[in-house]
């Protein structure tokens, strides 16, 4: 193995065993990455085409039987800025493609990251 990273006990530095290396690295593959609160209108729309789910997003939203919250949230995915992870009218379209928490969580994940 090549040279281990050292570590700071007490004010001195020593070279890591390779047990102490292992669970370092151990502990970034447990590391789950924050839910944002919300991301921008392009991040999400760049999330949604990559889970291929733009059909989906549209149909959701031509399915909405009230004229009026229809009209708003087609206002809100075609022209808002920003997408709150607890908006209704995001949780709305979501609904209609069964999207879980979980799933939200995942695709907000990802947004933040393009």
């Amino acid at each position: 193995m090549n040279a281990l990273p050292y570590i700071f006990e007490n004010g001195n530095a020593r070279q890591m065993t390779e047990d102490e290396y292992a669970d370092h690295l151990a502990s970034f593959a447990e590391y789950v990455p924050p839910v944002p609160s919300a991301v921008t209108m392009r991040q999400m729309r760049l999330a949604i085409i990559d889970v291929r789910k733009v059909t989906a997003v549209a149909d959701a939203i031509k399915t909405i039987a009230d004229s009026t919250e229809k009209a708003k949230i087609q206002v809100e995915w075609d022209y808002g800025t920003t997408v709150e992870r607890n908006a209704p009218w995001f949780l709305t379209i979501m609904e209609g493609i069964e999207y879980t928490d979980v799933d939200i969580d995942n695709l907000f994940v990802k947004a933040a990251s393009l």
